[in-house]
């Protein structure tokens, strides 16, 4: 009898675990950002974070960094990424899980360092 009511339980837990990156690395992720010279305005999508040098939790859906600083040119870079090695997991589950980290952004993680050279004008 007990077995019947575990039963539906084991299915439940077997279809939410193998979104793996979702669940074990969701984000978001800490990067450094540092610049030459330091002291440069660090944006992330549009929202001002602070000034290089700077440790930032950047949220996985985050897309651009920019670095200004006066008497420089400004500089935007993409932000790097890498696989989450978790994703590699999904293949017990299926398509479904593998949706799921796609859709939360949780197929990559942001690179640890992002370092800008700026230019004088």
């Amino acid at each position: 009898m007990a077995t019947l009511r575990r039963r539906p339980f084991a299915a439940l837990l077997a279809a939410t675990l193998p979104s793996c990156a979702t669940l074990f690395a969701p984000g978001p992720d800490k990067v450094r950002f540092t610049s030459e010279p330091a002291g440069a305005s660090v944006t992330i999508d549009g929202q001002l974070v602070g000034s290089t040098p700077l440790d930032v939790e950047v949220p996985r859906k985050a897309i651009f960094v920019s670095f200004a600083k006066d008497g420089f040119r400004d500089a935007t870079f993409q932000i790097p990424r890498s696989i989450n090695g978790w994703i590699f997991m999904n293949i017990l589950g299926g398509l479904v899980p593998i949706m799921v980290d796609f859709a939360t952004h949780n197929d990559e993680t942001a690179d640890g360092e992002v370092h800008a050279m700026l230019q004088v004008r």
